[in-house]
Order: C-alpha cells, then structure tokens, then sequence
C-alpha cells in the first residue's frame, strides 16, 4: 500500500483517518483534510486497523461505504479525491 492512515484530534474535537502519504502530502494544492470523521477514539482506531489491512480498491470503496452507513453526518472523501486516493493507496 502507498498510503499510511494516522488519527488526528480536529478542531472540532472529532477524530480524523488522515493519510501521511502518497497525494495528500505530495499534492498541497488538492490538500485533504481527513479521509473520514469520528465521533469516538475507538471507532477511528478500528477504521486505522481496517485501512491497515485493506490493499485493493474494493477493499477502500467498502470502507468508505461502510463509513458513510455507520457515520452518516461526519465528512468523508468524495469524488474525483477519492478516486485519486485509491488510485495512491491501492
């Protein structure tokens, strides 16, 4: 996998599923801020150890869905990033 997911207090207090690789540091002008938003710690460290296990772009696609299923109001990727992020990742 070309991308690593760490986890981030934001500024509203939430948890963030940052990459530290690949597009997201190399391409400042299309700077994403998180992947996915977390309400709780233990719900962000279970999405980390998912993404850590995850190397093919179904297995991203899944997450992302299962994300928006279970935290439908926190930000998640969408469109054209999202398809560049699992381009880098997978």
């Amino acid at each position: 996998m070309s991308e690593d997911i760490t986890i981030a207090l934001n500024a509203d207090g939430l948890w963030d599923l940052v990459p530290t690789t690949g597009f997201h540091s190399l391409d400042t002008s299309q700077k994403v801020d998180s992947l996915m938003e977390f309400e709780m710690l233990e719900n962000a460290e279970r999405f980390q150890e998912l993404f850590s296990n995850t190397t093919t772009r179904e297995g991203i696609d899944f997450l992302i869905r299962l994300h928006a299923s279970e935290e439908p109001y926190n930000y998640r990727l969408e469109g054209p990033l999202l398809e560049k992020f699992m381009e880098s990742y997978a």
